[in-house]
């Protein structure tokens, strides 16, 4: 993946036939409209689970806000 770093701003240039791995909101927000044919993605569940780096047990609100974050990306790059 080429990435260029402007004013801490990274700007993803999106190879074919790659995985990319990372929060699917930040790795998303930085992916053009409607340009990707599939997105597998696999979310926190907010079931506590013992996650390195993600606190698995969010307020229900918090929780749908985060959902709604993703799943509005997901439909905005998709094709």
């Amino acid at each position: 993946m080429g990435c260029r770093v402007f004013d801490n701003l990274q700007v993803f240039m999106l190879e074919l036939n790659k995985i990319y791995n990372g929060d699917c909101r930040t790795v998303m927000n930085n992916v053009d409209d409607s340009v990707i044919d599939l997105a597998i993605f696999s979310p926190p569940y907010n079931v506590g689970i013992g996650y390195e780096s993600w606190t698995d047990t969010m307020s229900d609100v918090d929780y749908w806000t985060f959902t709604e974050q993703y799943l509005r990306e997901l439909y905005r790059i998709g094709k």
